[in-house]
């Protein structure tokens, strides 16, 4: 009886294992407001690649045809407000989930600006909000992200700029 206990709980343990070894992430509502965090890790971090790989391939490739270094100008743009040891964090206020027709204008928006198709399978659009510490300094922008066939992405232009305010302005 002592063994077959034994076998049984070794069969559970091994069950259970099994099931944490997953691939995919358990929480998919999340997924949309990935490349936002990946965005403020990467600025932090001064890790340019990663935070240009936030957004669509057109958009990378047309920021690097620009010769430009979006951490250098996002540096510049939040150390005129908020000083050079700011960090930035953000806060999701809103989102919705665009519709199928909205999807359609996006890829052809996203054509004939690039020259080249986007397969989009899902879209939001997210209230964010940027803040830097130390500080009392925000900026809310709206932006969309998609999710394509190699994951998702911010739908636009490489955000190369914050314009960082105090809280107290922004809410008069």
């Amino acid at each position: 009886m002592r063994i077959l206990r034994c076998i049984a709980a070794t069969v559970i343990a091994a069950v259970m294992l099994t099931a944490c070894g997953s691939d995919k992430p358990e929480i998919k509502s999340m997924e949309y407001e990935t490349p936002v965090a990946t965005f403020v890790n990467a600025f932090n971090k001064g890790d340019e690649d990663s935070l240009e790989k936030c957004f669509t391939a057109g958009a990378q490739e047309e920021f690097s045809d620009k010769n430009g270094n979006a951490v250098e100008s996002l540096k510049e743009s939040i150390e005129s407000t908020a000083g050079s040891t700011a960090l930035l964090s953000y806060t999701l206020d809103e989102k919705t989930q665009l519709g199928e027709e909205y999807i359609t204008s996006l890829k052809e928006s996203y054509t004939e600006k690039y020259g080249t198709r986007l397969n989009i399978k899902q879209a939001y659009s997210l209230k964010v909000t940027f803040k830097a510490t130390p500080g009392n300094k925000e900026y809310t922008r709206e932006m969309i992200t998609v999710k394509t066939d190699s994951g998702w992405c911010i739908y636009g232009d490489v955000i190369t700029k914050i314009e960082l305010k105090d809280k107290t302005d922004s809410e008069a």
